[in-house]
């Protein structure tokens, strides 16, 4: 469009989103996938805000002054190549535009939550893992700070009352749409009840997720665990015995497809090591855990830190935005109940409860005053950051490593 005297009209698509901080702006288009990154000019800060203001519907004037400036010229250039904005003469009817601003009703009063069907707050809860007991014989070096940054066994005092387990397992099988079960230690397999667990497990088929390290495999369980519908998630740390996975895998070679082999790594080295291992035993299905022991942070900074141009790679959906800004996607939906009888939202946090307390009344608390599920980047220095809802939710590494971002971003 050739621009001559008089006024304008511009105006975004309402798949649009303006990220605005500091010295730059960004604008994602939710359904393109497609990013427009500008430098911040004066003119352009004006016109971003305007657009920026719910009351203006993603539409705002554009007069002969804006039009003479490049930086405005050469950014609304490049909106309407991209499809992502257009310019009209201000004699026609503006359009109506809805900015993709979720009007959330997370934030239920007190009151709200107490009300509310039992079955509605249990939608919320969507996974739950059970620490049955704390009792394992291994040694391993880190075994108190694994569980700090990923699921994992840990030894613990307390043993979870079996009656409890089934109890808290019915009222979640059949208060929620969807949900995930998973089984825990310590070493599960010295869980004094395990066998009345696999025989309430076998009855009810519920599908099951079994945590445990992999030197603590028992053999004796194996024909329970086949016949079920048991998911198995072994953990492996160096130093890594061969003969023990071989053992494991022998086990099940009939039915390889339940088994997931979750390595935990502290280095390069140990990353080409567990790659031979793969190769060798021809493992599927596996996850890489990287582990920060506090000494290893470049190895961070290189193998699980974020870089601008992975983050210009995204391509969230509008709704994955949305979730991103009120809550955090890795801790939503999950409790944990340690074996000795505490409620978690997020390990790293203090508890909500105790075991003998309502579950619908644990969710209800969690959704309301807790610090896991709503734990979104809104802390220094995300804040500041265009990519800061483009970005995954934080995770339990930020904690452990006290740092907010793990990126390798730099802030203009």
């Amino acid at each position: 469009m050739k621009y001559n005297t008089g006024k304008y009209l511009l105006y975004l698509e309402p798949s649009v989103f303006v990220f605005k901080r500091r010295s730059r702006i960004l604008l994602y288009d939710s359904e393109s996938s497609k990013k427009v990154i500008f430098d911040l000019t004066e003119p352009l800060k004006e016109i971003i805000d305007n657009l920026s203001n719910i009351n203006n519907m993603y539409c705002v004037v554009l007069d002969d002054e804006a039009l003479y400036d490049e930086s405005v010229r050469a950014f609304v250039a490049l909106l309407r190549d991209h499809y992502m904005a257009d310019v009209i003469p201000n004699t026609i009817m503006p359009p109506i535009v809805i900015p993709p601003i979720m009007k959330c009703h997370a934030d239920k009063s007190k009151e709200d939550i107490m009300h509310m069907q039992g079955t509605d707050v249990m939608q919320i809860l969507n996974e739950i893992t059970f620490h049955l007991n704390g009792e394992c014989h291994q040694q391993c070096e880190f075994c108190l700070d694994y569980y700090k940054q990923f699921n994992c066994c840990y030894k613990d005092k307390g043993e979870l009352p079996i009656k409890d387990v089934i109890r808290i397992i019915d009222n979640v099988i059949y208060g929620s749409i969807s949900n995930k079960i998973n089984f825990s230690g310590g070493n599960i397999f010295l869980y004094s009840k395990i066998e009345e667990l696999f025989e309430y497990i076998r009855k009810t088929k519920i599908k099951s997720n079994l945590y445990f390290n992999y030197l603590n495999w028992n053999e004796r369980y194996k024909e329970a665990i086949i016949d079920e519908n048991f998911i198995l998630h072994i953990y492996i740390s160096a130093p890594i015995n061969k003969e023990q996975i071989k053992s494991i895998i022998d086990s099940f070679k009939q039915k390889t497809d339940c088994l997931n082999f979750s390595f935990i790594l502290r280095s390069e080295q140990e990353l080409s090591f567990i790659y031979d291992i793969i190769d060798i035993f021809n493992i599927q299905q596996y996850t890489m855990l990287p582990f920060y022991d506090y000494n290893n942070i470049d190895f961070f900074r290189r193998m699980v830190y974020t870089d601008e141009k992975e983050l210009i790679s995204v391509t969230p959906t509008k709704r994955d935005i949305y979730k991103r800004q009120h809550v955090n996607l890795f801790d939503l939906g999950k409790l944990i109940l340690s074996s000795s009888g505490k409620y978690y939202s997020n390990i790293n946090f203090t508890p909500l409860g105790n075991i003998s307390d309502d579950i619908i009344q644990i969710v209800g608390k969690e959704w309301m005053v807790g610090k896991s599920w709503k734990r979104i980047r809104s802390g220094f220095p995300c804040c500041d950051c265009i990519y800061q809802y483009l970005c995954p939710s934080p995770s339990n590494y930020e904690l452990v490593i006290g740092q907010n971002n793990l990126c390798n971003v730099v802030f203009v």
